[in-house]
């Protein structure tokens, strides 16, 4: 079991501890029962008792934020190559364009074939 504490104002006391606004954990057996029941009870604080099921969970959701987050990144690379890719496939097509147009250009200013 682990404990996590915050206060809801800096160095608010108590059950002996000067709790800060920030989280800490406390590890099994740093509070009795009845410690933990005051530091529940108190509106200063928030306290969350955690099983080791529930830091298991916890981890486990991390890594797939992570592995998310990741594949995320490699979406949005696999994107811009691919936008990269249509706006190179844009120019090839434009310069196609513009050659067809030359070439058709030519071909009306020479002269009939004589045969």
């Amino acid at each position: 079991m682990t404990v996590r504490i915050r206060s809801l104002q800096e160095s608010f006391r108590r059950c002996g501890i000067a709790h800060g606004t920030k989280i800490v954990e406390y590890p099994d057996k740093k509070f009795s029962p009845e410690d933990l029941k005051i530091l529940k009870a108190e509106p200063m604080l928030v306290v969350e008792v955690l099983t080791k099921a529930d830091l298991a969970n916890e981890k486990t959701e991390a890594k797939k934020e992570t592995v998310l987050e990741e594949k995320e990144a490699e979406l949005k690379q696999q994107e811009a190559a691919l936008e990269q890719k249509e706006a190179d496939l844009a120019d090839r097509e434009k310069a196609l364009e513009q050659k067809e147009a030359e070439i058709e250009k030519a071909a009306k200013k020479e002269p009939p074939d004589k045969k």
